[in-house]
This record gives C-alpha cells, sequence and structure tokens, in this order.
C-alpha cells in the first residue's frame, strides 16, 4: 500500500495524458480553459507549445478583465474572451455558459482541459452531454480539505462529486488531493494522474548571481535591512490579510525588516487599503515579476500563508533557498 491509499500512485507523463487526445480526432483543436488568462499565461504556454508541436490547433477561453491574453495570442493560441468571475454567485458565470455552449456550438475539440474551480466546473456543466473529445481536469488544489469544516467546504466537495462525472481524467498536484480524487470516483492508472507541482526549472534557483546591494536600493531598501518575501497571488486563499496583522507586531519588534509581497489579484485594493487606514510600515506590493529567483536570492526568510497548506512547488524551492 503506498501513502496515496490502497493501490500505487500513477504519475502522469507526456504518454498517459497524450492517449486522452486519440479517441476522437474530429478537428485537431484542443481547448484551454481557466478563469482569468492571467493563469493560462503564468501556468500553461509550455503545455500550449508541446501540443502545437504535436500538430495541434490550440484554442484558450478564460477573462481577459485581469490581462494575459496577449501573451497566449502571441504563442499562436486562438484566444476567447469568456466572462468568468472568481466569486461562484457572480451573475457573470451565467453568461459565461452561453459563451462556452456557443464556443463548443461552433467548434469540436479532440482534448478540452480546464483549470480554476469556477472555470472548470462550468465549462464541465456545459460541455455535460456535448459531441466533444475527452474532458480533462487538473485540479490545482482542491478548495476543500480535511482539515477544514463548514458549509463552505462541504459545497465545494459536493460541486466536485458532482462534477465528476463529467469529467474523462483528472490531474492532482498533492498527495491530499490524490486521495481526494480517489474518493470522488477516479481510479488510478486509469484516468488519476499526479503530477508533482506545476514545473518549475530548478537551475534558475541555483545560486542566482544577485548584487544584493544594487537590488536593495532599487526598492528603496535601506542598507542592512531584513528582507521577507511572500510570492502569491493576491487572493483570499493566499491569506496575505492574515499575515499584515502578524507584521504588524514583527514591524514593530524589529525595525530594519520589510515585507515584499510578490503577486497581483483580486485583493490588491483590500491590502492597499489595510496598509494606509492601519498604517502598516515597511510593505512593498511588487505585483507581478518575472525575476522571482532573484528576489528569492536576496530574501532573508519567505512567508507562506495560505489558507489550505498544501506541500507546492514554491514551498519546496523556498525551502532549498533557505537551507543553502
Amino acid at each position: 500500500m503506498s501513502e496515496y491509499g490502497s493501490t500505487d500512485i500513477c504519475i502522469a507523463s507526456n504518454s498517459s495524458i497524450r492517449k486522452l487526445t486519440g479517441s476522437i480526432r474530429c478537428t485537431n483543436k484542443v481547448l484551454f480553459v481557466a478563469t482569468v488568462y492571467t493563469h493560462l499565461s503564468a501556468f500553461h504556454i509550455p503545455f500550449m507549445r508541446l501540443l502545437k508541436k504535436w500538430g495541434y490547433e490550440v484554442h484558450s477561453a478564460a477573462s481577459p478583465a485581469e490581462g494575459g491574453m496577449d501573451s497566449i495570442a502571441s504563442e499562436g493560441a486562438i484566444c476567447w474572451s469568456i466572462s468568468f468571475s472568481r466569486s461562484p454567485f457572480s451573475y457573470k458565470n451565467i453568461g459565461a455558459v452561453r459563451q462556452l455552449r456557443s464556443l463548443i456550438k461552433d467548434n469540436c475539440y479532440d482534448l478540452i482541459h480546464v483549470h480554476t474551480p469556477v472555470a472548470a466546473w462550468l465549462s464541465r456543466y456545459a460541455m455535460r452531454r456535448r459531441k466533444q473529445g475527452k474532458l480533462l481536469y487538473t485540479a490545482h488544489g482542491f478548495h476543500f480539505s480535511d482539515s477544514s469544516h463548514g458549509l463552505r467546504n462541504f459545497v465545494y466537495y459536493a460541486l466536485e462529486l458532482i462534477a465528476a462525472r463529467w469529467t474523462n481524467a483528472l490531474i492532482v498536484i498533492n498527495s491530499e488531493d490524490y486521495l481526494h480524487g480517489q474518493r470522488l470516483g477516479f481510479k488510478t492508472s486509469e484516468n488519476l494522474f499526479l503530477v508533482p507541482g506545476v514545473g518549475v526549472d530548478l537551475k534558475k534557483y541555483d545560486a542566482p548571481t544577485i548584487d544584493r546591494s544594487l537590488f536593495k536600493r532599487s526598492l528603496e531598501l535601506p542598507e542592512g535591512s531584513i528582507i521577507v518575501t511572500c510570492v502569491a497571488e493576491l487572493t483570499r486563499e493566499k491569506n496575505q490579510l492574515q499575515l499584515l496583522e502578524a507584521w504588524k507586531i514583527v514591524a514593530d519588534r524589529v525595525p530594519r525588516v520589510y515585507l515584499l509581497l510578490v503577486g497581483n489579484g483580486s485583493y490588491r485594493a483590500k491590502i492597499e487599503h489595510k496598509l494606509y487606514s492601519q498604517g502598516i510600515p515597511r510593505v512593498r506590493l511588487l505585483g507581478y515579476r518575472r525575476d522571482i529567483a532573484n528576489i528569492l536570492a536576496a530574501t532573508d526568510p519567505v512567508s507562506y500563508t495560505h489558507l489550505r497548506a498544501h506541500e507546492t512547488v514554491l514551498d519546496l524551492v523556498c525551502r532549498l533557498l533557505l537551507e543553502k
């Protein structure tokens, strides 16, 4: 017995995922769906390139409200604007379902790969009983867990249980979700796969060369300052508001310490309001950055405050950096 249940774990590979595209060859098209284009541009461009190399025409469907669509279009993908909302209770999602149905009415896809909870559920609902190819769902961390309780946890589990019947295969990125996948009815070696993280080039984090003094000056930080960094999307789940509550205590006790919040998201305005209204000192909002390796190399400790504290690739990278 493995730590993942009564059967051995099945690690996803190119060959196992490629089998999903083999049943229907109607148009040689593949569709990627996510709530926002920033998610697709941050994580899925390498997969789009791989599928284009295999000869597929790549389509994408997401909301461009937060940007990111241009970078997907520059890869040669055909981009569709869908009015998804991050909130599952937003009326905009009703329109999103109509848009999805119109999209699949006009296109036949060999593979539909869905991501992020809201877009993934709505896509599977809209595409159920439609004549399309295989529907693959990658769960980047279920929004329910064994350690959480309450109505929200129950609702998310129930929704995933309902949508499982419309899903041909499930990819998860951590061991807890692998167990959840089994409970949802997916079967190891058939339609349940583990990819340990979303992928990271560790060579970029192997002793990156950076002038710490120059980096601090670029952020207007004084020489000798201590840098704490949190790299995460600015959302409820990433829990930066709780971090700021703790930061008030840290900043009061350690006058040379600075907090760098790296990332964008729907909670940016709330974070800015909290900073200014409560006078929380020495916090820098860096926004979306592509030089994460250099930022972490200049960092002293890192912070991770996710509400669902799964083991992630970022955790591993940060821990390795701190152990050096």
